[in-house]
């Protein structure tokens, strides 16, 4: 028992430390600061965070404490699963994990142990973010005597439930071979929002409050109500509120802090005991860095790459004109096709298609294809809109793997000392997902044409190109393709799917095609192209260098 819990600390222990020693994990923290000041807007501001039918709580440390914790827990939340969703899978790609699968070292204490070591990354952002609410709390100078206790238990007791659930779904989900690319990214997103919604107006004791939102509602309306307010638990707002003409001129009342019952205690620690359960039950099914299994558990799970897939380097040569490899024998240079002159860049285009397209399967092409043709069919309106949006949500992992698939896969070095690689093969992969995305929606064009509204069928091409320049500049810049899912799930959720005019990307909404925020996003897009250009140019001549 004592030697797995010293195990158990080493391994929490060494993988915490390598966490905290990078420099992105600096830049977490500073986001955070970042986010504390984000989190307390002054009065008046042009956007609110958590308001209650006009009002809030004066900037004391219990108002502080709560809006702070709720905003975190949902935010923070969201994000920490991202950032710490890697830990195992690193330990796989740095060969780690074939040490740890020699040693004794059994598997519920090495999940455990990777659970604790994303624990400790969230909570000290969340320490991070309690000194830096604390000044700020001082700098808005509405009350100025900090309490650091109030400030500390909401965090501590509304955020960091939900912050160990994220981290032990990461753990989960990196075990799980289906789960642990960008499709296990997706499946969180719908389960973050399902988490928000079940939070939304709960009892203060509800055991489906995962967020912790409903708990800090019902405490902030009874306090109101007690003070004579007319508050209404449906009016409260938590969330970024932009107000489109004016400003948030919010009444303030005087907050006293949470009221923690044993009912709302045991609810809290609940979520935290089943966030310690999930790691190692997660164990049963671990495959302890087996190769062989997680071989079979990828080809039954990533439709992107089935058994017998060549590595894109081939799939391109294949592509280009060149005899597929015999199986079991190794790819030579007699196996690529003739060296040709030339400067045209179609067949570029068709090789960066196949590499994209290739793996698909026949149910993949029903829905897109399904998709596409629904485009046409629908009149303009929310319909249009949503069916618009779905469509271009499918192709996500087609255009996540752009910019990045050059690291990912090694092929940098071969790519990168080829002719005009960014004129070339940059522009190809930009001019392939901009291709997807039109082709994915081809149908909204054409309708609009017949109906005569021009701006639509623009705002279309325009949001195929912010797409593909959003997908090129993530992957070029961070290098994986979770960086795009993530951004690109938000603004598709908030903007097509919530009809949201002000991120209306693609002309999904009348509101939006008509204040010309599409064209704004096409814009943007040109700027995110010249990133990703600027971002490849940099890596080539990183790569020179050394």
């Amino acid at each position: 028992m004592r030697s797995s819990a010293l195990t158990l600390v080493a391994v929490a222990r060494a993988d915490f430390l390598e966490r905290v020693r990078r420099p992105g994990y600096l830049v977490t923290l500073g986001v955070m600061v970042w986010a504390a000041n984000l989190f307390l807007p002054p009065n008046p501001s042009r956007y609110a965070t958590f308001h209650l039918s006009g009002y809030r709580g004066v900037y004391n440390s219990h108002w502080v404490g709560i809006v702070s914790a709720v905003l975190a827990s949902v935010f923070l939340g969201f994000a920490g699963f991202y950032l710490v969703k890697n830990a195992v899978e690193r330990d796989r790609r740095t060969g780690v994990g074939a040490i740890v699968a020699a040693t004794r070292v059994p598997a519920p204490v090495y999940l455990f142990g990777k659970f604790l070591s994303n624990l400790a990354a969230l909570a000290g952002m969340l320490l991070v973010l309690a000194v830096a609410a604390a000044i700020v709390q001082l700098v808005r100078g509405e009350d100025r005597h900090v309490d650091p206790l109030a400030i500390l238990s909401p965090l501590l007791l509304v955020s960091l439930p939900m912050l160990a659930l994220s981290a032990a779904t990461a753990v989960v989900f990196e075990t799980i071979p289906w789960l642990r690319g960008g499709f296990g990214n997706v499946v969180f997103f719908f389960l973050w929002i399902a988490a928000i919604a079940q939070g939304a107006g709960g009892p203060a004791h509800s055991l489906t409050d995962a967020t912790g939102a409903g708990l800090v509602v019902e405490s902030a309306v009874e306090r109101g109500r007690g003070l004579g307010l007319a508050l209404r638990e449906e009016d409260v707002s938590v969330g970024i509120n932009v107000k489109e003409a004016g400003m948030w001129n919010l009444t303030t009342f005087d907050y006293r802090g949470i009221r923690w019952t044993p009912a709302i205690l045991a609810s809290r620690l609940a979520w935290i005991l089943a966030a310690c359960v999930m790691p190692l039950l997660a164990a049963l099914w671990f495959d302890r860095f087996d190769e062989d299994r997680a071989r079979a558990g990828a080809r039954r799970g990533t439709p992107e790459r089935a058994a017998g897939d060549a590595p894109p380097v081939v799939a391109a040569a294949t592509s280009a004109g060149a005899a597929p490899a015999p199986a079991g024998r190794a790819v030579h240079a007699a196996d690529l096709p003739p060296a040709t002159r030339g400067f045209g860049i179609l067949p570029l285009l068709r090789a960066e298609a196949a590499i994209q397209l290739r793996g698909r399967s026949r149910w993949w092409w029903l829905v897109a294809i399904g998709l596409a043709v629904t485009s046409a069919l629908v009149p303009a309106g929310v319909g249009r809109g949503m069916v618009q949006g779905f469509a271009w949500i499918w192709p996500l992992f087609l255009w996540s793997s752009m910019g990045a698939r050059e690291r990912l896969h090694g092929t940098a070095d071969l790519l990168f000392s080829a002719p005009r690689p960014i004129a070339r093969q940059l522009a190809s992969v930009w001019l392939v997902g901009v291709a997807i995305a039109g082709a994915a929606a081809f149908g909204v064009p054409l309708r609009a044409l017949m109906e005569g509204n021009t701006a639509a069928a623009l705002a279309w091409l325009g949001g195929a190109g912010f797409v593909s320049s959003f997908a090129l500049a993530c992957g070029v810049w961070s290098g994986t393709g979770k960086l795009f899912e993530v951004l690109y799930l938000l603004l598709w959720y908030v903007g097509p799917i919530n009809q949201a005019p002000p991120l209306d990307y693609g002309g999904f909404t009348a509101a939006g095609l008509a204040a010309g925020t599409p064209f704004r996003f096409a814009a943007a897009g040109f700027v995110l192209l010249a990133l990703a250009v600027a971002g490849r140019r940099r890596q080539i001549h990183s790569d020179r260098r050394g």
